[in-house]
């Protein structure tokens, strides 16, 4: 957590793998207290079968002719969040006082459309009734967000009406009835899973088909879908659309046309222990999703270079591309009997420019933020020019240098951690540096052949490093940070599933590896001697009550990543306790505070150079001792 603010969105975390649409005790809405108990059973079982997503809800749109209306759509419109007094809360309907997420200030927001008969905004004092649906699900208050003044109408001149009717533009509805998340699929059947969607997530409809496949695992009956934008389709009972009549139709949706809606290949999966891994190339080890016994695929070319099956004893090297970094082993597939050139006959032959990728998967990996970088080290000597300010004196290499089992063969940690990382950032370029968990098939060092993966995450999306920042130069540094900390706590209770999704991703990324998520030790003192404010940078002193809520709602983050972990089946390293006896305070601190006489810096409010080796020791500790 770098104590500056930083750029970048804060929100749902994108392109993880999704789980699956959960059972459902039909379209109504279940208490919220139902609905966690079902979605934490349901996560258990979705990890068995290819994960969880936090996925984002609404699809971007582009201004092309709609193959169904032949109406220009209106692209999606970047702005940014401005005159905030740090944070924006993004909210599930347009009104105050059911946030989903956090923004900061400055960063970017796509809006979709307007409302001009949202609620005010009494807290901030604000008559204004205008409001923004964002890309990805959710609304903020259009005083905040720097589209063009509004108008008499209050709506802003060149930014898209809503519908009056359903608070999205033409066809939006949103998701309802599940167990908390909807699976997207490719085409209009299961087991073609490209994404997800949360409960109450706005989603627009283009068309309907009612010729789909079933949902066998609901229990469900209907085929019919809804096209939610270029292969993306989501099942229509879990959309707030009108009831369907006898033709299976919504009345007022338009009917899709042939063209748009894929064929079946007539292809299934079959000879499995009961679900097939869908690889991101064509070879074992780059696992994205999985595919059930009896699910039906559709083959798009077949390649007949790819890896072999090692773990079933299996030496055919024909791969099924089912879809974009896609693949599937043929020999679980009903294709016809392979020929003697390892094809199967009348199915299309990739380009053969499709070779698999070289695996640049190395041993040990560090993935994370700046508490996993090694900011507050004061020496970036090995990373020189490298913005990520990570350091080799951080806890993962301390505990490669401490000797770890001879199945590591030595190795030591390939730093990814990055400074100012977010949940929602790690799958993508982040700094200019690559993605810290890659998606797409390329190269990584995370990979089939990572054995061990350490991981500390979530203070950023939390924003500790903007509450610091704000708050200690606060003239009312005590209220100050009851107001930031109240927002913190409500954020960090809808937070779990968010990192059950980033834990799944590196599981998935990295198979065969042992996952280790470290908590936060915690860098604030019980209670303030008189001259720990002056340790902290501020004049005033800061009163115990402070202290108090500021290492609450550090241990609340640390027993949702606990929590999480439990859920994702990784292990913790828990160092919530590591630094006692050493804050910032004590005199032989292992963390930065900021004394009155240095000048501010980033390495503030990190580890310092004991605090990591503290980290270090403990982590070899448990890796010697649960996998020797």
């Amino acid at each position: 957590m770098t104590p500056i603010r930083g750029a970048g969105t804060l929100g749902a975390p994108a392109a993880f793998p999704p789980a699956r649409q959960g059972r459902t005790a039909g379209r109504k809405r279940c208490s919220m207290l139902l609905l966690r108990l079902v979605a934490r059973v349901a996560c258990a079982a979705a990890l068995a079968a290819g994960g969880l997503v936090v996925a984002a809800g609404t699809p971007a749109l582009a201004c092309v002719p709609d193959d169904v209306t032949g109406q220009c759509v209106p692209p999606t419109q970047t702005y940014h969040v401005d005159g905030t007094d740090g944070t924006l809360a993004v909210q599930r309907d347009p009104k105050v006082g059911d946030p989903v997420r956090w923004l900061r200030e400055g960063d970017a927001v796509a809006v979709v459309c307007q409302i001009n008969n949202g609620g005010a905004d009494p807290d901030d004092g604000l008559a204004s009734r205008t409001w923004d649906l964002v890309a990805g699900g959710g609304w903020v208050y259009d005083h905040f967000v720097t589209t063009p003044p509004q108008g008499a109408d209050g709506f802003s001149p060149g930014v898209r009406h809503c519908s009056p009717t359903t608070g999205s533009p033409g066809g939006g509805y949103h998701v309802q009835g599940t167990d908390g998340t909807l699976t997207v699929q490719g085409r209009p059947a299961v087991d073609h899973v490209v994404g997800s969607l949360r409960e109450g997530d706005p989603v627009q409809v283009v068309c309907q088909v009612n010729d789909g496949g079933a949902d066998p695992y609901d229990g469900l009956t209907s085929r019919t879908w809804d096209r939610i934008g270029d292969n993306r389709w989501v099942y229509d009972w879990f959309v707030s659309t009108p009831p369907q009549g006898a033709d299976g139709y919504s009345p007022g949706i338009p009917h899709c046309s042939a063209t748009q809606t894929p064929g079946p290949t007539g292809y299934r999966i079959q000879g499995t222990d009961g679900s097939l891994s869908v690889q991101s190339r064509p070879e074992t080890g780059h696992v994205v999703a999985t595919l059930r016994e009896g699910a039906a695929v559709s083959v798009i070319c077949q390649v007949n270079n790819g890896g072999a099956d090692p773990y079933d004893g299996l030496t055919s090297r024909t791969w099924d591309k089912i879809g974009d970094n896609r693949w599937v082993y043929d020999w679980f597939v009903s294709t016809p009997q392979q020929g003697t050139d390892g094809f199967s006959p009348g199915v299309p032959h990739c380009d053969s420019a499709q070779p698999p990728a070289v695996d640049t998967s190395v041993p040990f990996v560090a993935l994370g933020d700046s508490y996993a970088a090694g900011l507050g080290t004061y020496d970036h000597s090995g990373f020189s020019g490298d913005n990520c300010d990570r350091s080799d004196k951080t806890y993962s290499m301390v505990a490669a240098n401490s000797g770890l089992p001879t199945w590591l063969g030595g190795a030591k940690p390939v730093i990814l951690a990055c400074s100012e990382a977010r949940t929602g950032v790690l799958t993508q370029v982040f700094k200019g540096h690559p993605p810290q968990i890659d998606q797409t098939g390329g190269s990584s060092p995370l990979g089939a052949k990572t054995r061990l993966v350490t991981l500390t995450l979530g203070g950023n999306d939390v924003d500790f490093a903007g509450i610091l920042n704000r708050c200690m130069g606060s003239p009312t540094i005590n209220s100050c940070f009851g107001a930031e900390l109240d927002k913190a706590d409500a954020f960090i209770d809808d937070f779990e599933w968010t990192l059950v999704a980033t834990y799944d991703a590196v599981r998935i990324a990295a198979p065969k590896a042992h996952v280790v998520v470290l908590t936060y030790p915690q860098i604030f003192p019980e209670t303030g001697p008189f001259y720990c404010g002056l340790s902290l940078g501020v004049i005033d002193v800061i009163s115990d009550t402070t202290l108090k809520r500021i290492r609450g709602t550090w241990s609340r983050l640390n027993a949702v990543i606990k929590a999480a972990a439990a859920v994702a089946g990784v292990s913790v390293l828990d160092v919530e306790d590591a630094f006692k006896g050493h804050d910032f305070c004590a005199g032989s601190p292992y963390a930065n505070g900021l004394p009155l006489s240095w000048p501010p810096d980033k390495e503030s409010y990190h580890p310092t150079v004991a605090g990591y080796a503290e980290e270090g020791r403990r982590l070899a500790d448990l890796v010697r001792s649960t996998w020797p």
